[in-house]
């Protein structure tokens, strides 16, 4: 009896081990430092839409029967599973920078191992093919294609990935090449990709988890510190690694029936996160928004906020001191009236969309000055509102205002106005 109970208390440590665990299996190939992943649901979506309406879509048809589509891509986009990919299994895609540039893979579930050699075969012209503990490889650059039984991987060289990060070093100092696109080993990156270790992976990481858990046809993640690469010129000057550093944010997305939900969550790193439970503030003012005109909203957004925070938010980057004496010079008030002018309520809106004709341009046939059509134009109304909180305060930023906008305000192109009743 004493060892049943001994089993029974085991078997629910592991449920519980389980049900607890924090770690995935979609990031096991997919390195820690990603830029972005995506992860497409094949079961969840076909289960919605079937391979044959996607091929249906314009789109789809448009680019099938471009005349520089190649007969293997056709291939595939006929019928994936004829190519040997599970299309009814998980397809990810992501991209990584490094020093060569960077480049994007694309992973799934091989359903038939066979009929996906043929396939890398034709779609890499014959490259050069190797194996490695149970892996085989087909590469012929900027391609390369690996695959064993269970799981395939292609990874593609993309070294425009870095381009950014070289352009702003180029804007620094245009006399001097500080950085060159080395020579890529595709097949020994795409050999990495498998043999990636678990704990370098996004299998452990925490939000990734959390977001694969979360219900949704697709899902994405973007680490803004990994895009954004390494801080160069101004933004190093200034501290604008702080903006991203151990930034995540994550989507998941369902598709029902003509409409897509989303569920967002966004991570900021430690100094930011800092500043948002100090001056995060509390609950949007209600009041304000009820305020707010418009028969049909399209969007509202609003926040509520300690007013103190922006300039903590400034030292943290290092631009307070340049931000006062600006505004000072500028405007005619510093950053002490900007805060104190402003409550810490911001609500702002979009509403009444409708297509209208388009006036400002002359629609007419050259050559004999007749109508040829009416082109339309969207036109809405846009709504930005603030709470005051100092009203001598507030009133040197309305006067600022007048002055910066000058004939801007009135023009009868771009109709504006406001009002105050001294709370808003």
């Amino acid at each position: 009896m004493k060892a049943r109970y001994q089993y029974l208390i085991i078997l629910i440590m592991a449920v519980c081990f389980t049900a607890c665990k924090k770690t995935n299996t979609h990031g096991r190939l997919i390195p820690e430092d990603a830029a972005f992943v995506v992860q497409v649901d094949g079961k969840s979506l076909l289960s919605k839409l079937s391979w044959n309406e996607i091929k249906d879509n314009q789109l789809f048809q448009a680019m099938y029967s471009d005349s520089n589509l190649q007969a293997t891509v056709k291939k595939l986009l006929s019928d994936p599973e004829k190519a040997g990919i599970d299309i009814h299994n998980d397809l990810l895609f992501f991209s990584k920078k490094d020093s060569t540039g960077g480049y994007i893979a694309i992973e799934g579930s091989v359903k038939d191992a066979a009929l996906l050699k043929t396939f890398n075969t034709e779609i890499n012209n014959n490259g050069s093919a190797n194996e490695s503990d149970g892996v085989n490889y087909i590469s012929h650059a900027p391609l390369c294609a690996g695959w064993n039984n269970e799981k395939f991987v292609y990874v593609i060289d993309a070294r425009g990935l870095k381009g950014m990060d070289e352009l702003s070093r180029r804007m620094m100092n245009d006399s001097i090449d500080v950085y060159k696109h080395m020579p890529r080993d595709i097949s020994a990156t795409c050999k990495a990709v498998f043999t990636l270790k678990e704990s370098n992976s996004l299998a452990q990481d925490e939000k990734f988890t959390k977001l694969m858990k979360q219900p949704g046809d697709v899902r994405l993640w973007i680490n803004s510190e990994a895009l954004s690469g390494s801080a160069v010129g101004m933004a190093a000057m200034v501290n604008l690694d702080k903006l991203y550093k151990g930034n995540i944010t994550t989507f998941a997305a369902s598709f029902d029936n003509g409409k897509i939900t989303m569920n967002g969550h966004s991570y900021a790193g430690e100094d930011l996160t800092k500043l948002y439970k100090k001056y995060g503030g509390g609950k949007v003012n209600e009041d304000m928004l009820k305020r707010i005109p418009g028969k049909e909203m399209i969007a509202v957004a609003a926040l509520n906020f300690k007013p103190e925070g922006i300039k903590e938010f400034l030292k943290m980057l290092g631009l307070d001191g340049l931000a006062n004496v600006g505004l000072t010079k500028a405007l005619g008030f510093g950053m002490d009236d900007f805060i104190k002018a402003n409550k810490g309520d911001i609500a702002f809106g979009i509403s009444d969309l409708q297509l209208k004709t388009d006036t400002s341009t002359k629609n007419t046939d050259p050559d004999n000055d007749l109508p040829v059509h009416s082109r339309m134009k969207p036109d809405f109304n846009f709504i930005f509102s603030a709470s005051i909180g100092d009203k001598d305060a507030f009133n040197k930023l309305i006067n600022a205002g007048k002055k910066l906008g000058g004939e801007f305000v009135n023009d009868k192109n771009l109709p504006m106005a406001y009002n105050s009743n001294g709370n808003y």
